[in-house]
């Protein structure tokens, strides 16, 4: 199998109906998509906009969109057939009643970058499944763009960009050092 290229997600569910979502794969040198389906734990109905893939060991993570202090991250499993439940690693309580609306997993797998209409957000932890990524916020950046919903590392480095969802609205480089 070839290395992850591209990943269409349908994660969105603002009216709350929908329990399964599904996530589409495909790999490079394909030319098919292959569907994963999950749910949330107890197959709740949540909303989320962050789905984010580790370049360091291909692990899937999604981000609970929540109004309240709810904003849960959440892991696949590592065998992902069929319809597959999410697993709960931690709540980011320190982002309060933010919603998330973007995310991305560094290229050394160690830190996790999160977007909020009004910040971006820089987590650090060596394992990511063992929940302490949570409370060990390194950076915390004031970024009120209309409607910003993208964050994104850039290449091999921890400098990044962000986007907003509104047209018309630049794309902003973050340039760090570390």
């Amino acid at each position: 199998m070839g290395s992850l290229a591209f990943i269409l997600q349908i994660l969105a569910n603002n009216n709350g109906s929908r329990k399964e979502f599904p996530i589409y794969k495909i790999e490079e040198g394909s030319d098919t998509a292959s569907e994963i389906r999950f749910q949330y734990p107890g197959g709740i109905a949540y909303n989320a906009e962050t789905l984010a893939v580790s370049p360091k060991d291909g692990s899937m993570y999604v981000i609970r969109k929540s109004t309240g202090n709810e904003n849960t991250l959440y892991r696949f499993p590592e065998t992902v057939e069929g319809t597959v439940e999410l697993i709960e690693v931690c709540n980011f309580d320190d982002i309060g009643t933010e919603q998330i609306t973007g995310g991305d997993i560094h290229h050394l797998g160690e830190k996790f970058l999160i977007r909020t209409y009004e910040n971006i957000y820089e987590y650090h932890a060596k394992d990511l499944q063992d929940g302490t990524v949570c409370g060990n916020r390194i950076r915390e950046l004031a970024h009120n763009e209309p409607q910003g919903e993208a964050v994104a590392y850039l290449n091999k480095s921890h400098s990044f960009y962000s986007l907003s969802e509104r047209t018309d609205q630049p794309l902003y480089l973050f340039t760090c050092d570390k």
